[in-house]
């Protein structure tokens, strides 16, 4: 893949690869047939496009497994942080690193707030803030 990584397999299914950092990469392909082999060279670009794809505006802490703590949908972020502050502006929790999770403590307010400040691997600048409704109660029963 001309990243240092490489991949051996025997299918005519397509392959993808993700790349660990944005560059122009030469990448080899080599087909082998029996006693016969060809080989193929090209150069590929790799690059990101980051994006924050959804924020929760509900965390609902009744233990049926959705929506149980905040976690950003995004992709291709290098740096994400995230403040959370109770309705007298203390902060009562933070998120700082891509793809974590924070929930919330049982005895917090109805409604908390956030600030969220990322970096994509592009560079992108992103900042957010916003309400928090905490829903309490019990998971339906089934």
């Amino acid at each position: 893949f001309g990243d240092g990584d490489s991949l051996l397999v025997s299918t005519t299914d397509a392959i993808t690869h993700a790349y660990a950092m944005q560059d122009t990469f030469q990448v080899v392909l080599t087909s082998i047939i029996g006693s016969c082999e060809d080989t193929a060279h090209a150069s590929v670009y790799a690059h990101y496009v980051s994006s924050i794809e959804t924020i929760p505006n509900i965390i609902t802490l009744n233990g049926d497994g959705l929506n149980d703590s905040f976690r950003v949908e995004s992709s291709f972020l290098r740096e994400l942080h995230v403040q959370f502050f109770d309705r007298w502006g203390k902060r009562i929790g933070s998120i700082d690193e891509v793809n974590a999770s924070w929930s919330p403590p049982t005895d917090v307010a109805q409604v908390i707030y956030f600030t969220l400040t990322a970096v994509g691997l592009d560079q992108e600048n992103y900042t957010a803030e916003g309400a928090i409704q905490v829903a309490l109660g019990n998971a339906p029963q089934e």
